[in-house]
């Protein structure tokens, strides 16, 4: 060994050792742990748009999301919370930790009014997700009308149009469906016979046209399945006010009495002058009853049906019984038919003639009046009394 040298002897090392020591050095250069704790980075709905459903039903297929780390690995196990944040809507059986595959938000129950619905996905302080869903309208529920109780005189249009809105359950217009109009009562003319809704549900009867007859005025609009009426008035301020005294005849029988009303009242639309009566002898009008307290607008008629003189003779008779002292307009009128010829009269569909005719003597028509000089629109086909 040379001077000044140290030489430091070094254990030989057999072939298995070295190849052990060889192993152990490629296994420690191969592991790769990571430097810090994975976390969330995002949060991605595996649909973003698109969803729809009916108003008030559950979304199906539910939506779906994942959150995922900066390298784009699901996270599982993370805490999470979902919760509607518009459309008034409801979820149940929402999920409270992710998974590590996207995973449904629950049953999502759209709210009832159709439109925008939107959930919110939270999780950690990653900016929240909105899933949206659109609801539509369900199936029509209720056909609604608008624009009801207005008034024209017989034979004119309404000031304004009717309305009829399609529904479903949640009160949602439903576009798109066609309505079928007819006339209920009244014999008007309605126009036109067949109306679609808009996107508001919404269908408008452009004209209808009152019955020149007069009485209950009614529409209908009849489509997917349901019906619905909608009415309107005559413009009058006449009162006729028709009532039985006897025996009562029979249902069909009072209602033509109510019609030939109805009809008069249709025509002449001016106000008499009320009259207030106080004990009232009525069996100076023929008629057995109490004595009458009341105030008069504007005629009382008293009808009955009674044995006369057989069937065949006299029919009827008819006329005013109080007038007023300065108009001479009528205040009380009677009417009498022989019940002898009652049967033949509607059977042959001439009984509601009769009445009318009697009745307008009634009221003064060929006896009292000077037509003329009542006349309203005189010349025109849609002639009224004052």
């Amino acid at each position: 060994m040379a001077v000044g040298r140290r030489f430091v002897r070094v254990p030989f090392l057999t072939r298995t050792a070295a190849g052990f020591a060889a192993s152990a050095l490629v296994t420690l250069s191969c592991r790769d742990e990571p430097t810090g704790p994975r976390g969330p980075f995002t949060i991605e709905s595996v649909r973003q748009a698109g969803h729809q459903a009916t108003a008030g039903s559950i979304v199906t297929p539910a939506p779906t999301f994942v959150i995922r780390d900066a390298s784009g690995r699901p996270l599982a196990g993370l805490p999470v919370r979902i919760t509607v944040t518009e459309g008034g809507g409801e979820l149940r059986n929402a999920p409270r930790r992710t998974g590590a595959v996207p995973i449904a938000v629950g049953d999502w129950r759209l709210g009832g009014v159709a439109g925008r619905n939107t959930l919110s996905i939270r999780a950690g302080t990653l900016p929240p997700l909105l899933i949206e869903a659109i609801s539509v309208p369900g199936a029509p529920f209720a056909i609604v009308a608008s624009g009801e109780g207005q008034s024209a005189y017989a034979g004119d249009l309404l000031p304004q149009p009717i309305a009829f809105r399609v529904e479903d359950r949640f009160g949602n217009g439903i576009p798109d469906v066609s309505l079928a109009l007819s006339v209920v009562s009244g014999g008007g003319v309605v126009t036109p016979p067949v109306i679609i809704t808009d996107a508001a549900g919404r269908a408008r009867v452009e004209g209808w046209r009152l019955g020149r007859h007069g009485g209950p005025q009614q529409i209908a609009a009849a489509g997917a399945g349901l019906v619905t009426p909608a009415t309107a008035n005559i413009r009058s301020a006449f009162q006729l006010d028709v009532r039985f005294h006897g025996t009562l005849p029979q249902a069909e029988v009072q209602a033509l009495f109510l019609g030939a009303a109805n009809r008069i009242r249709a025509a002449v639309v001016g106000d008499a002058t009320d009259v207030p009566l106080f004990g009232f002898d009525l069996a100076r009008c023929s008629v057995q009853s109490l004595p009458l307290t009341e105030t008069i607008d504007d005629v009382v008629i008293y009808a009955t049906v009674t044995k006369i003189d057989g069937r065949g003779g006299i029919l009827g008779s008819a006329g005013p019984c109080l007038a007023r002292s300065q108009s001479r307009f009528p205040v009380i009128g009677i009417m009498r038919f022989d019940s002898d010829d009652l049967a033949d009269l509607v059977a042959g569909g001439r009984f509601g003639d009769v009445i009318l005719h009697e009745m307008l003597h009634i009221v003064g028509v060929g006896t009292l009046w000077r037509a003329k000089e009542l006349l309203l629109a005189g010349g025109t086909i849609d002639p009224r009394f004052a």
